[in-house]
């Protein structure tokens, strides 16, 4: 990975600035090192096996996305749900069509199977019904008074590999529904009359609910808060600094508009104040921070013009 990142720029570098000069040498050097980078990338997905595991997240997140686009018809979903021990349920949707279990596998083979089906599809096949079966089981136990006799569907979702359109839909298979990924919404549309109320929908939902709060506050009382995500990280240590920057730039422009010192240095103390307000709220501490170094920059920058002007 190393050689890829580093060693591949590091030899080529070299040759590019003795062939090249200009605009031209620094445009492939960059091309370079960004490529370097991205090849260690590949290779760390490539032979560390996270290449199947990326694919099954994508999958469910899709599958999540098609669930939350029926929120206006009255359905409500909710994702890696855990009602016994560690194992959890992919998708639990609740809507006025009943309520359903629902597991996301992404395969790379056509689907369904042939006849007679491939050894290792069949095998695979029936893990999934016995996972869904007793994720049917555990909701249905664990979930028995809410659910008031409402029987839970269990519902397997079916992401083949992009390309040519597959030639079905949705089936039954050993009493699970099996429906293809991209058609999961139109599927759930096709099931007819309501069979919940929305009152009991909402009931079911509350139970879900207060379960999902439980596990969460076990889970950081035994393991301490999640750790942060990338999107989380790149959020707060780059994006929300970043806004605060180009805000206070934005404000600078529009001070510098006027010809008033006064009016300058009264938006200048105000910047300052606010910035320093606005660190105190701890959601607003990111921002506030960038738009603070935008403070001291500029007037860094204006302290050295001063001292250069002087000299």
């Amino acid at each position: 990975m190393l050689g890829s990142a580093i060693g591949l720029p590091a030899l080529l570098t070299p040759l590019t600035i003795l062939q090249y000069s200009g605009p031209a040498r620094w445009f492939l050097i960059g091309i370079t090192w960004a490529s370097g980078l991205w090849l260690a990338v590949l290779f760390t997905v490539l032979f560390s096996g996270a290449a199947r595991l990326i694919m099954a997240i994508e999958s469910e997140e899709r599958t999540a996305e098609a669930l939350r686009q029926l929120r206006r018809k009255g359905w409500r979903s909710v994702s890696g749900l855990r009602v016994r021990g560690d194992a959890d349920i992919d998708h639990i949707a609740v809507g006025p069509a009943g309520v359903f279990v629902l597991e996301t596998k992404s395969v790379s083979e056509p689907w369904p199977l042939q006849t007679p089906p491939k050894p290792f599809l069949a095998e695979r096949v029936q893990q999934w019904h016995a996972q869904i079966n007793a994720s049917q089981r555990a909701l249905t136990h664990h979930f028995k008074r809410a659910l008031e006799h409402a029987p839970v569907r269990p519902v397997l979702v079916i992401w083949p590999p992009d390309g040519p359109e597959e030639a079905w839909d949705w089936f039954d298979h050993q009493g699970v529904t099996v429906v293809r990924g991209a058609v999961l919404s139109r599927w759930l549309k096709t099931l007819g009359g309501p069979r919940l109320t929305p009152e009991h929908v909402r009931r079911i939902w509350l139970a879900l609910e207060r379960h999902a709060r439980s596990r969460d506050a076990k889970d950081e009382e035994r393991l301490g808060p999640p750790a942060p995500t990338l999107v989380d990280l790149s959020r707060r240590f780059l994006v929300e600094p970043y806004l605060g920057f180009t805000s206070f730039l934005y404000l600078v422009g529009v001070a510098m508009w006027s010809d008033r010192v006064p009016l300058v240095i009264a938006a200048f103390l105000v910047a300052l104040v606010g910035g320093l307000a606005l660190r105190r709220r701890r959601r607003l501490r990111p921002a506030a921070t960038g738009w603070l170094t935008g403070w001291a920059t500029f007037m860094a920058l204006g302290a050295i013009h001063i001292a250069s002007n002087l000299i």
